[in-house]
């Protein structure tokens, strides 16, 4: 086998390495090797000729670049990075019961938004309410609201219900 042989499979398994390393998670250990691939193609290339050493050398941080992008790209579409990455909600996906209606079993926010409720808990400025026949964790929009004041849900912003006095 002669040089330029061997220099053009190094360079080819730099790639593949440096392209696995993105999907397998080794601690760098792919990325060593890929950098070692790279580095032997390198001077493999110079014994062949200046002219495919400097070619080598300019084309490696090219393709590197553009193969880990590529794989940044690709990675989150395979099962390993489905289960790795936090998808992002559509803008038109419902929000989920948890969310709309609050872990506490809080009703949603058409529901809530402009009903009566009593402080259960002095809101400084979060605490209890119960409005309607459910107790729930509210807050205020910045000041304090002893127990017992009578507090209007002026909105509701994910799971967070934001009082006033009613008064």
């Amino acid at each position: 086998m002669d040089l330029l042989t061997l220099a053009l499979l190094l360079f080819v398994a730099g790639v593949i390495l440096g392209l696995a390393e993105v999907f397998i998670p080794s601690g760098g250990v792919l990325a060593v090797l890929s950098v070692a691939a790279f580095v032997c193609s390198v001077v493999c290339a110079f014994k062949v000729g200046p002219g495919w050493g400097i070619g080598i050398t300019l084309a490696t941080p090219i393709v590197m670049l553009v193969v880990v992008i590529k794989g940044l790209n690709i990675f989150p579409k395979t099962r390993i990075g489905r289960k790795m990455i936090l998808q992002v909600p559509e803008e038109d996906d419902p929000p989920s019961a948890g969310i709309a209606a609050g872990s506490d079993g809080n009703p949603a926010s058409s529901e809530l938004v402009g009903q009566v409720g009593v402080a259960r808990s002095v809101l400084r400025p979060s605490g209890s309410a119960q409005i309607g026949n459910r107790r729930c964790t509210v807050v205020t929009l910045g000041g304090y609201i002893s127990e017992g004041t009578e507090v209007r849900v002026v909105e509701v912003r994910g799971n967070r219900i934001v009082v006033e006095p009613a008064g």
